[in-house]
């Protein structure tokens, strides 16, 4: 057999070429092959491993391996935490394979950071691309079918027979919170509409107390889901799993294709996710309102994760407008979520878009 080609470059390891023979003496007998960083945001890694000659098995395997905390050449040694975190990772994916929901086939899990300088969770790397729809086209009915009915799946799972109690707990405010606080520490955030906004949004989550939660993937925007032309191939990314009310999914979604597509596709999104089986208290302005504050804030992240060629289909300053009409709308007077509120609590003058501080 030809010797791979070792085609890694500028990678964040300790030795690149080590994560590659590591990860075949982890999986057997084997030759390994390229090593290479996934494009966009997050510390993935991608190794195609090829079999030794003679050796069992359908391969080439593409193996996803996704690192937690710290590791890597200059960088303090792993964690407890960062071990705990991706232990914690792979049981998840091990539970949810187990109740039909699209996920990575999990090989294994590192938590001592042996084979990348970090822990790491190896799962079969899951075939399929983005979304099939760039922003501003039309949304495939089908698509959208598809999205609704994993998240239902997903909203269905009974956490204590699959074993998913371990999970963190987060009440609707916990989770409000902590989201706002994110976008505070990521900027930019500023402005008097934005902060009135979102302070309507934590009171308003108060009221969501007492609603069923179950589990949820906790940062579930579209560019978690790979599919091979309409059929949604797997879920990524789990490392924010919790016991929490199905909004906080659910309302990304809606609010992606609300401002990324057309607001006709959330509500398809909504009914057939609803007819699946999903939770009818899942959609709800909150969540709608959080998600917009969220994309509106920090588009720039978003537009980040698009592929180079789609990023420009609508121009920012559009999705921009699009999102905080998404939040307006959310907020009217006469809407759920303005009902709920604290008495006055009124659009600021100028409008929700408005900037001034």
């Amino acid at each position: 057999m030809a010797k791979p080609r070792d085609s890694v470059t500028g990678l964040e390891l300790p030795d690149r070429r080590r994560l590659a023979e590591s990860l075949a003496r982890w999986l057997g007998p084997g030759v390994p092959g390229a090593c290479w960083r996934l494009p966009g945001p997050g510390p993935a890694f991608v190794v195609e491993w090829f079999a030794a000659a003679g050796s069992p098995g359908r391969l080439p395997l593409r193996v996803l391996v996704e690192t937690y905390g710290g590791g890597g050449e200059g960088s303090d040694p792993p964690t407890r935490a960062a071990g705990d975190q991706a232990a914690a990772v792979c049981r998840t994916l091990e539970a949810l394979a187990g109740q039909a929901v699209p996920v990575p086939r999990p090989l294994g899990v590192d938590a001592g950071g042996v084979l990348a300088g970090r822990p790491a969770v190896l799962t079969a790397e899951v075939p399929g691309t983005l979304f099939p729809a760039a922003p501003g086209e039309a949304v495939p009915r089908r698509a959208a079918d598809e999205l609704a009915r994993a998240l239902a799946r997903l909203h269905q799972v009974p956490r204590a027979r699959a074993g998913l109690d371990f999970l963190p707990r987060q009440s609707p405010v916990e989770l409000v919170a902590a989201r706002l606080a994110g976008l505070a520490a990521g900027g930019p955030w500023g402005g008097r509409a934005v902060r009135r906004a979102a302070r309507l949004v934590e009171s308003a989550a108060a009221k969501l107390e007492a609603e069923p939660q179950g589990v949820v993937h906790g940062d579930l925007w579209i560019d978690r889901f790979r599919f091979q032309g309409t059929s949604v191939t797997g879920v990524l990314g789990w490392s924010r799993a919790a016991i929490a009310h199905p909004g906080a999914d659910l309302g990304r979604l809606r609010t992606y294709l609300a401002v990324f597509h057309d607001p006709r596709a959330a509500r398809h999104l909504t009914a057939a996710y609803e007819v699946a089986g999903g939770s009818p208290r899942a959609a709800g302005p909150v969540w709608d309102a959080l998600a917009g504050l969220e994309l509106a804030t920090a588009l720039g992240h978003h537009l980040a994760r698009l592929p180079a060629a789609r990023r420009w289909t609508v121009p920012p300053g559009e999705l921009r407008l699009r999102a905080w009409r998404w939040v307006e709308e959310a907020l009217a007077p006469g809407t759920p979520l303005a009902a709920a509120l604290e008495p006055g609590a009124q659009e600021p003058a100028g409008g929700w878009c408005g900037t001034g501080t």
